[in-house]
């Protein structure tokens, strides 16, 4: 597997990879703006948790491309914007996970699994974030879902863009590392 670190046999491949994930992101998430919660940011994390052998770097990407992206978009409540980082960010770590314990066309599933178990992460975390900060619910079991069931439509944004995205993703870089090797075997890992 290529690798995106500096440990990795090409590091320019390494940053050339990085560089083009950010980019992606940033661009995507600002195209995308009007459309609620529809983000590549989780699918970008889960392949960079994925292919990376440093989980550093695999946390730092979706924070970065974030970041840069909020800088247009705009921000929110400090509270909620690191519960919504720290949630964009998660998925890495379950793609290393994934890396661990199965490879190629058999970590699919898990890759699939990963992507929905972060969607559902965030949905939670999220709307839990925003019922403690806002003051718009009741304070109460009955406030608490009037924010869930209020969030519903949201979250089939969510779960739409971190599949949709981490298909456009990982195919690409399949196919990307068949072109440029000539084989169509697994890509290589980039960390």
């Amino acid at each position: 597997m290529t690798e995106f670190s500096s440990e990795s046999s090409n590091p320019v491949r390494a940053l050339v990879i990085l560089v083009i994930l950010s980019l992606s992101g940033i661009v995507a998430r600002l195209a995308f703006q009007d459309l609620p919660n529809f983000s590549p940011v989780a699918a970008i994390a889960l392949f960079a948790g994925y292919y990376s052998r440093d989980l550093r770097i695999a946390l730092a990407l979706p924070l970065i491309v974030m970041a840069i992206s909020d800088l247009f978009i705009g921000s929110y409540d400090i509270v909620t914007m690191i519960v919504v980082y720290a949630l964009l960010a998660l998925p890495a770590v379950f793609g290393s996970q994934v890396a661990k314990s199965s490879k190629g066309v058999k970590a699919t599933p898990w890759l699939l699994a990963s992507s929905l178990g972060g969607s559902v992460c965030f949905f939670l975390g999220t709307n839990l974030a925003v019922f403690v900060q806002s003051s718009m619910y009741e304070n109460s079991m009955a406030g608490l879902l009037k924010c869930y069931t209020l969030a519903l439509p949201f979250f089939k944004y969510t779960v739409s863009g971190d599949l949709i995205f981490g298909c456009v993703i990982f195919v690409t870089y399949a196919m990307a590392c068949s072109v440029l090797t000539g084989k169509s075997n697994e890509p290589k890992v980039v960390s």
